[in-house]
């Protein structure tokens, strides 16, 4: 089950990202409200974090241990933080990845020029520097 993640599931976020080759040195305890996760005997197997800029929302660190892929567990989590987006009031959702476009297209999330990003997104320490130049950025428009 989806739940939302706290304070006390830092370390083990900041331990799966590592793991899964993605760079949790942006990652502060602070930021934990913005992240939801899936454990299986009290470990964290997925995780992904949504971030509000305005009516726009950041998609980041999406992640699933090796050993738990291909079940679904990505799909329920974006799932979940666009339902999340929509009671917030956001309007698109944006993010960067260099592995995973196939899987987001089939959410239906479109690739978009970098320079079209909100400045906001531009800001964000994975566009400006943890993802490559190569990332794609996509985005989904979201209807409330």
């Amino acid at each position: 089950m989806i739940r939302q993640l706290g304070i006390d599931d830092f370390e083990v976020l900041a331990t799966l990202l590592s793991a899964s080759a993605l760079d949790p040195s942006d990652l502060q305890p602070r930021d934990m409200s913005a992240f939801v996760g899936v454990f299986a005997d009290n470990t964290l197997i997925a995780a992904g974090g949504l971030v509000r800029f305005g009516h726009d929302g950041w998609l980041r660190s999406m992640v699933t241990a090796v050993e738990a892929r291909s079940q679904g567990w990505a799909s329920q989590i974006v799932a979940a933080l666009e339902r999340r987006a929509v009671d917030a009031g956001i309007r698109t959702v944006f993010l960067l990845t260099d592995t995973a476009t196939r899987f987001f297209e089939g959410k239906g999330y479109a690739i978009a020029d970098r320079k079209t990003a909100p400045e906001a997104i531009c800001g964000t320490a994975q566009f400006q520097s943890l993802c490559p130049d190569t990332a794609d950025l996509m985005f989904k428009p979201l209807n409330g």
